[in-house]
């Protein structure tokens, strides 16, 4: 009967079929919905056969057939979900070539060889269901509103296909997808192919058995996206091969038991499958939790272009057996390259575990548009003898080009930047706020533009640090280190610095602002030479010395010229500095204001080897030395001022040479002075024009080849009184003094208290002849001047020449003196 009825209902819409829309062949929980104008004849083939459209159906499995006026769309698979069942709908039009299975609400569909892409559209609720398409065209899978939670070894949505497949999140709509403990897949839902989300719908994915999402070849989030979320996963949230890219939307990771997002394609020939994640706008957000993860994890480059990425992570390191080493937990991780570079990106790293890195990369890390901080609060991952240390940035070389850059470390041994290789600084702004070491570069490191700040507030900790050479010629590097001295196990002792070099620092231009405020601490320390073209240079220490200055050499606490132990860093004791360097130091050109007035050994520029000056312009107030060479001094030229309060203004170790430039030299009450060459060693004046104070000159000017002749004057300097130099009527100089002559370091050693209270001038200009005659005035009232180097007056006018001190009848060289010799 129930074949005679279908016959019947056959027959009759074949005469009626141009008067009717669809027709509906329900077999089961399949139903087939033909255009009645496209069916045409509908054979009915042997005894239990009928074929429409090239499909055959069994009479017996058909339940009934329906004639309907309502539209259902060519190329269509509705899949309607209803608790414990499911309802599959498709268009007539591909219905000889699917192959369509439902079991419960367990759908499976061979799609065959189609022409046209198929849309399949899921909606609907149920508990114990899946959704898996097999096929080998591209796809897209419509998401109206499902929820699927699956019970079996398969995911909830399964894409066998290793085509394209878009998949839409129908506007308005939330859907859900939680896979089983028993899944046998790889993830919840899980796709052969490639996948594009699109739509502006809601997603939410809960993965129990391994990864949330997973896809064979690549995942891309298109701009019309609404969100994706991954409620949890024990796995990685989103599990790609060829590549991550991201270009609006929001996706959100609230947990995962392993990476945030990971492409892993380690044998990719094709470049643009090699395993990169891109990202290009919207915003995403990944929290982990577990030690070792990564939040977003690549084995080719990971390229921000936009949006907004917030990456939190507080899961540590840990001891892996097999590779017997501590394993870090990362924001991002990568075997390539790490490139910021879009205006509008926002990238924001949060990690809190012990050994976490915030970002690393194997290659390169670029910088060069955005905005990018990353926070590291944990400490070291010292696990079976290995440690791993926190780093907010680490790669192999590094470069900045612009956008602004933000490290964030809060303990010990936690650094900001850190590079294996070299690193480049030509644009944007990179902030460093560490504990530690803000900047490290293995490699040499080059500046040419752009800004570097930092606040390092850990002991013996570094803002920047190339263990190589050092190049700048633009930009500003400008901050504070504050964490003084750290004495070693073994006693020695290291302190902070803004600059520690561990080669040559070669600088012709940019601009320093520089302070350091802890007991050692040092602006600019270079462990090789510093030559110095150009720039401008404010270099601020107001700490005094840390540690045991015991081992020091000379003659500290007024033993006469020479050394003393405060500007020789002992490894038992380290001294402020302004610029120090164990080699050369050659200043070139450039503007100086440098002050270190914290205590004992607090210098301005130190050298340990040779110290040259040929120009620039230099003014100093120190507490020690203003400029001290461990070897031979040079003047050649320039403009340097002195203020040095308890010591020598200019103190070589060696010989000293004034050949140039134009000084204004003070330096302390006896028995330091302005110009001081050690013991067995001679100050040669052969040019410049200068003045110097101090409470005496332990070394007088010696005759050499193409000597200047001096004059010295031993006597009472009062602040605010101008002293003149003349010969006949003509004015050589003037200088109106500005500091008091505090006492100095002692007044032990040779000629040391006897000599009082007074102090010694040394003059000189290339305008002093030898055998003229010259007289001193003090009181002077000055109305001009060609120049004026900090009240130092070359070719004055007076207009009074106050009152005489005393005259050199016939200047002889290298000096004469006017009164008592004190040489």
């Amino acid at each position: 009967m129930k074949k005679l009825l279908i016959l019947a209902a056959v027959a009759g819409m074949s005469f009626a079929a141009n008067a009717q829309q669809t027709m509906w062949v329900h077999t089961g929980q399949v139903h087939w919905v033909y255009k009645t104008d496209t069916v045409g004849d509908m054979p009915y083939q042997s005894a239990n056969l009928l074929t429409v459209l090239e499909k055959g159906y069994t009479l017996t499995n058909i339940d009934s057939i329906t004639v309907k006026s309502e539209d259902f769309a060519d190329n269509n698979v509705l899949v309607n979900y209803n608790g414990t069942t499911a309802d599959v709908y498709v268009s007539g039009n591909i219905a000889n070539l699917m192959t369509v299975s439902v079991t419960g609400a367990n759908v499976a569909i061979t799609q065959g060889n189609v022409t046209n892409e198929v849309t399949y559209t899921l909606q609907g609720e149920t508990s114990s269901g899946y959704f898996k398409q097999t096929g080998s065209y591209k796809s897209t899978i419509v998401l109206n509103g499902v929820n699927i939670t699956a019970t079996s070894t398969l995911p909830a949505i399964w894409i066998a296909n290793g085509k394209r497949i878009d998949i839409e999140l129908a506007e308005g709509t939330d859907n859900y997808l939680t896979d089983a403990s028993t899944n046998g897949k790889k993830a919840c839902f899980f796709v052969k192919g490639h996948a594009e989300f699109k739509g502006g719908g809601n997603l939410t994915i809960t993965g129990n058995k391994k990864h949330a999402f997973a896809s064979n070849e690549y995942c891309e989030i298109k701009k019309s996206v609404g969100s994706i979320t991954v409620k949890s996963a024990v796995g990685d949230a989103f599990n790609v091969v060829q590549y991550f890219k991201m270009n609006g939307g929001t996706v959100t990771v609230e947990s995962c038991g392993d990476d945030g997002i990971q492409c892993d394609a380690e044998t990719a020939t094709n470049p643009d499958e090699d395993g990169h994640v891109e990202i290009n706008g919207g915003t995403l957000t990944i929290n982990n939790t577990v030690a070792t993860t990564k939040c977003i994890k690549a084995e080719g480059d990971v390229n921000i272009n936009g949006g907004t990425i917030t990456l939190n992570n507080s899961g540590a390191g840990e001891y892996d057996t097999d590779d017997a080493e501590v394993k870090s937990a990362y924001g991002i991780k990568t075997d390539r390259n790490i490139t910021i570079n879009g205006e509008d990106a926002v990238l924001d790293i949060t990690m809190s575990g012990n050994g976490a890195r915030g970002m690393k990369c194997d290659t390169t890390f670029t910088m060069a548009a955005g905005t990018a901080t990353i926070t590291c609060t944990g400490g070291d991952c010292i696990e079976s003898g290995d440690t791993a240390s926190v780093k907010c940035v680490r790669d192999s070389i590094a470069v900045f080009t612009g956008g602004e850059i933000t490290v964030n470390t809060t303990q010990d041994e936690a650094e900001g930047i850190h590079s294996d290789g070299t690193t480049t600084v030509s644009g944007g702004t990179i902030n460093l706020i560490t504990y530690d070491h803000g900047l490290k570069s293995e490699g040499d490191m080059t500046m040419t533009d752009g800004t570097i700040n930092y606040t390092v507030t850990g002991p013996a900790s570094k803002a920047i640090k190339p263990e190589a050479n050092l190049y700048v010629s633009g930009g500003t590097i400008s901050g504070t280190v504050s964490g003084g001295g750290e004495t070693a196990s073994d006693e020695t002792v290291a302190a902070s610095a803004g600059i520690k070099c561990g080669g040559n620092i070669t600088v012709d231009g940019g601009t320093f602002v520089l302070k350091a405020t802890g007991d050692g601490d040092k602006g600019i320390n270079c462990d090789g030479t510093i030559t110095i073209n150009g720039g401008d240079f404010n270099v601020t220490t107001t700490g005094a010395r840390y540690g045991d200055n015991s081992s020091g050499t000379g003659g500290w606490g007024g033993w006469g010229p020479g050394d003393d132990p405060d500007s020789d860093d002992s490894d038992k004791s380290s001294s402020a500095k302004g610029i120090r360097a164990e080699g050369d130091i050659t200043i070139n050109d450039g503007t100086f204001v440098l002050s270190t007035t914290g205590g004992e050994g607090s210098e301005a520029i130190e050298s340990k080897a040779v110290m040259t000056i040929n120009g620039g312009t230099l003014e100093i107030e120190a507490y020690d030395d203003a400029m001290n060479s461990s070897s031979h001094m040079y003047v050649n030229g320039g403009h340097i001022y002195t203020h040095a309060t308890n010591n020598d203004g200019l103190d070589s170790n060696g010989d000293m040479y004034l050949n140039g430039g134009v000084l204004m030299v003070y330096g302390a009450g006896d028995p330091e002075c302005a110009f001081d060459a050690a013991e067995e060693y001679n100050l040669y004046v052969t040019g410049g024009t200068f003045v110097g104070i101090g409470g005496s000159n332990w070394s007088a000017p010696t005759t050499c080849t193409n000597v200047q002749p001096c004059i010295s004057y031993s006597g009472t300097q009062s602040v605010g009184t101008t002293y003149l130099l003349r010969s006949s009527n003509t004015n050589i100089l003037a200088w109106t003094v500005t500091n008091s002559i505090s006492s100095g370091g002692g007044g032990m050693g040779p000629g040391g208290s006897s000599r009082g209270s007074s102090a010694l001038v040394v003059i000189s200009s290339p305008s002093l002849t030898k055998g003229s005659s010259y007289t001193l005035y003090s009181g002077a009232t000055v109305t001009g001047y060609d120049e004026d180097w900090h009240s130092l007056y070359i070719n004055p006018t007076t207009s009074s020449t106050g009152s005489s001190l005393g005259s050199v009848s016939s200047l002889a060289t290298p000096y004469s003196s006017i009164g008592s010799s004190r040489w």
